[in-house]
């Protein structure tokens, strides 16, 4: 391709993960899914960027949203049997032998008992979710060299000159 091709192609985009200072950005909690960065929800990449220097921190993360989004699974999971039971029970579906099915009390009950595994799975997943953002946000802040260092023309009694304050 010669320069004028190239120069007409259209420039890509970067990616948008929000420019987030490190050492200054605090983070808000919502949910496990909804992180806040001056009122931006940034996506999953963009926390687990942020929280990559920290390996504690990181991991916790991992993990926590990993198991929220388990239990989220399990309870749509256990909503849906007992949501198919019911039907299947409001059918009064009758065997052969003139009997009614069991197959929707059997889903009625599986269904409940994965939901009320699942609480306990998103629960956790959730606070170990919101504590990764609590110790983020309690790490000790960093100043940088460039943010505090001041530099001044100076006079005295021996001239001018330049003063560097850091």
């Amino acid at each position: 391709m010669s320069e004028s091709e190239v120069a007409q192609l259209p420039e890509k985009e970067p990616r948008t993960i929000p420019e987030i200072k490190k050492s200054y950005e605090q983070l808000v909690y919502k949910s496990y899914s909804a992180i806040l960065s001056k009122g931006e929800k940034l996506d999953k990449e963009a926390v687990m960027s942020l929280l990559q220097g920290t390996p504690n921190i990181y991991e916790n993360y991992k993990e926590g949203y990993a198991r929220a989004n388990a239990g989220k699974v399990l309870m749509e999971l256990g909503l849906g049997f007992m949501l198919g039971g019911a039907l299947n029970n409001m059918m009064n579906v009758y065997t052969a032998s003139g009997n009614t099915s069991s197959v929707g009390r059997v889903l009625m009950v599986s269904g409940l008992l994965v939901t009320i595994v699942s609480i306990p799975v998103k629960i956790e997943g959730t606070s170990k979710v919101k504590e990764a953002i609590q110790e983020y946000n309690n790490l000790p802040k960093q100043v940088s060299f460039f943010n505090k260092t001041e530099l001044k023309v100076t006079t005295g009694s021996y001239g001018i000159g330049f003063q560097l304050r850091f």
